[in-house]
């Protein structure tokens, strides 16, 4: 993850933090991490929740936590849970934002995530405002015109949704997803 590698450099940056291992709530990051990779998402759950309550969290950590819990809750199907989760990351990362534009693509791969969530939740114009945002940073990515595609083709935007998915074909005519939803719109 993107956001992993960034939040330990700035960490370590930290004078008030010797090692990352010092920081509060870095050691529960890492085993929530470690425990997503390894399939447990009610563990990571439970562990984020741990991690969260710690005192001192800096806001860009809090932000990865919060990141891998809805990473989690998305993973169990608990979208309302998990889209206030990448709410609640994106916010955090905010002032970070301002202040380390390197953490831009962070901030892009969370908005990507959480117009997923909001697809498969039915907020299809929230998801198509999300997708849309990752593309003024990503112009032209794949994935995220045909996730747009598909969430415009769920709205009833034939014409757009044909759009995206063309473009998302025409970038790359193997994507097997893009080529079932344009399809899906004949």
């Amino acid at each position: 993850m993107r956001l992993r590698a960034a939040i330990l450099a700035l960490l370590l940056l930290t004078p008030l933090a010797a090692t990352a291992a010092d920081v509060p709530g870095m050691a529960l990051y890492n085993q929530a991490n470690d425990t997503y990779r390894a399939g447990d998402m009610a563990k990571t759950i439970a562990i984020c929740d741990q991690a969260l309550l710690e005192p001192n969290v800096p806001g860009l950590l809090r932000s990865g936590i919060l990141h891998v819990r809805a990473a989690a809750q998305s993973q169990l199907s608990q979208f309302d849970g998990a889209i206030a989760d990448y709410d609640r990351a994106l916010a955090a990362m905010e002032p970070e934002l301002s202040a380390a534009p390197q953490f831009k693509e962070s901030h892009t791969d969370l908005l990507w995530e959480r117009g997923v969530a909001e697809f498969y939740d039915g907020r299809y114009a929230a998801a198509v405002a999300d997708f849309t945002a990752v593309l003024v940073e990503r112009p032209g990515d794949v994935r995220t015109l045909a996730e747009r595609g598909r969430a415009y083709g769920k709205l009833g935007k034939r014409a757009e949704a044909i759009a995206d998915l063309d473009a998302a074909l025409k970038r790359d005519p193997k994507d097997q997803d893009a080529a079932k939803w344009r399809a899906e719109l004949q």
